[in-house]
């Protein structure tokens, strides 16, 4: 534990049972570690450029440094499985938002309407001979 002696600066880590006893007597304060602030994860959800693939969402937490992609099989599921955080944040679990989902779904419609590329049609070459 984190202790001040009343009256200078000077702070020492000692014991829990002897920075009782100091706090007690009125020798010392306990010091309090600082909250950390705390940064939000953030979504966003991308459209791949080849048309073969559909939409994904990839997610970045600032503050344990994890991220990663959710794919669409993933996402579509009944059930959404939560992310989870790296140690930074104590294996923090998370849930997608609602808002993210909603524009993924947008996105993965859009990608199943797509015009699927048609195959080139190749004339008969035969038609283009002299035929007697």
């Amino acid at each position: 534990m984190e202790i001040q002696l009343k009256g200078t600066s000077r702070k020492e880590h000692v014991s829990q049972t002897v920075a009782q006893v100091l706090i007690a007597a009125g020798l010392a304060t306990e010091v309090k570690p600082e909250p950390r602030m705390v940064e939000e994860t953030t979504w966003s959800v991308f459209s791949p450029t080849d048309p073969m693939y559909p939409p994904f969402i990839q997610w970045k937490c600032p503050n344990c440094n994890y991220q990663g992609q959710i794919v669409a099989r993933d996402i579509l599921k009944p059930l959404v499985y939560p992310v989870k955080h790296g140690s930074g944040c104590q294996g923090h679990e998370e849930f997608i938002p609602e808002t993210t989902v909603e524009r993924f779904k947008d996105l993965y419609q859009a990608w199943e309407r797509r015009g699927r590329p048609q195959p080139k049609v190749v004339e008969n070459p035969k038609r283009f001979f002299f035929q007697r």
